[in-house]
């Protein structure tokens, strides 16, 4: 276990001095760089097995913002690891969910997979998060034949390695008027979801690459009330 913590924490601050370096470079995101933002709703339907997380086992519609964006900014029609942010309030406090393409079987929901379009292929949060009944991974799954960029989402959830069940539906409004990609920073280490955490060795990967993400990339103003 020590080991294993030793190993996060070298690995977080690698991480956090490519990100900072990249932020500072590009004067912009390091990872996504550019994106489009669009008003959303997260209609939550919940089966029979409690979460433990507020959001998932209470039925209701909540607003919301997702930013749909590559991962690297290559550009169409080469293909790019496709990512999906979402923004909700709880509350008053934003709470954002980040989820990234990869397959969708036991091991492959693990594994980022590159496509041509976002609308091909499952998106999932890729590493379990922390709920107070256990591990839980989350996932976004366009409607079968969608081919670039999908209207709506089936919600998902799963325990590794198990089946995934369905918890709902997000469908995608108009992009959000004014700047085309705002200057929004989604962050799931500041803004958690009640009721959901990253798990200790995850964690120490991650803070030190937001931290340096967001002393390189500084926003004073952001743009991203979800009922804006």
């Amino acid at each position: 276990m020590k080991t294993m913590s030793a190993l996060a924490l070298a690995g977080g601050a690698v991480l956090g001095a490519t990100f900072g370096a990249v932020a500072v470079l590009r004067g912009s995101k390091p990872l996504h760089p550019v994106g489009v933002l669009r008003h959303g709703t997260l209609s939550i339907r919940p089966g029979a097995a409690s979460t433990g997380v507020p959001l998932l086992d209470e039925p209701g519609e909540h607003e919301c913002l997702v930013r749909l964006s590559r991962a690297t900014g290559l550009p169409v029609p080469l293909p790019d690891i496709h990512g999906a942010a979402i923004r909700l309030d709880a509350q008053g406090d934003p709470v954002d969910l980040l989820f990234a393409g990869t397959g969708q079987g036991r091991l492959t929901r693990h594994v980022l997979v590159p496509r041509r379009a976002v609308g091909r292929g499952a998106l999932t949060t890729l590493i379990p998060l922390r709920s107070a009944h256990g591990p839980l991974l989350l996932g976004l799954f366009p409607d079968p034949g969608e081919d670039a960029e999908p209207g709506a989402f089936t919600v998902r959830i799963s325990r590794p390695g198990g089946p995934w069940q369905s918890r709902g539906r997000l469908s995608l409004g108009a992009t959000v008027t004014g700047e085309a990609d705002p200057p929004l920073r989604f962050d799931t280490v500041l803004h958690p979801v009640p009721g959901l955490d990253h798990y200790p060795t995850e964690r120490a990967l991650r803070e030190p690459a937001y931290a340096a993400a967001r002393r390189g990339w500084p926003v004073e103003a952001e743009t991203g009330s979800v009922g804006q």
